[in-house]
């Protein structure tokens, strides 16, 4: 259900309150209210699309912020992954290429994530149903690889791809 109109956010005394980060009694909203345009949760934090947990990695390590594997769909012709990137569906009415992130930037992670209880692989999936016709080209950063090729293409209608870094980060293999 999609709801229009204005939420007040006035917190005590009266002092506006925003969710995403003003000082007590400056709001970054006029009046101390913020647009609601639909019924999502999302709308409020601006749509952030990266999704986390917080995590209990032992006594030493204690609680972490994990991100969680989150699904984006693209619809451009030219998609270019980010380091937090996770699963890609593709939804695109003809060819198309993927560009992958560097291995080692997509790798990057701070020492407690090293051991995520996640799995750590790149999902790119055709959703369109239209890969046997029109294929995806996915295209690795740079000099890397993916098994040793310049690129490896989805040709089959709504088929995936897993994609795990190599250990000596020269590029990708398919799982």
């Amino acid at each position: 259900m999609a709801l229009m109109g204005t939420k007040t956010v006035h917190g005590l005394a009266g002092y506006p309150r925003v969710p995403w980060g003003s000082f007590t009694g400056k709001s970054s909203a006029p009046s101390g209210t913020i647009p609601i345009t639909v019924g999502d949760l999302g709308q409020i934090d601006k749509g952030l699309r990266f999704q986390s947990m917080r995590t209990y990695l032992g006594p030493t390590l204690g609680w972490v912020q994990e991100y969680v594997r989150p699904e984006v769909v693209y619809s451009t012709l030219v998609t270019n992954l980010g380091p937090k990137d996770s699963v890609a569906l593709i939804n695109v009415p003809s060819a198309c290429t993927v560009n992958l992130p560097s291995v080692i930037a997509w790798m990057r992670e701070p020492a407690y994530n090293m051991y995520s209880p996640f799995e750590r692989a790149l999902w790119i999936k055709d959703v369109s149903g239209v890969a046997g016709a029109n294929n995806i080209t996915i295209v690795p950063s740079g000099s890397q690889t993916i098994d040793g090729g310049a690129s490896v293409v989805i040709n089959q209608n709504y088929q995936i791809i897993r994609l795990y870094p190599r250990n000596d980060l020269t590029g990708w293999y398919v799982g």
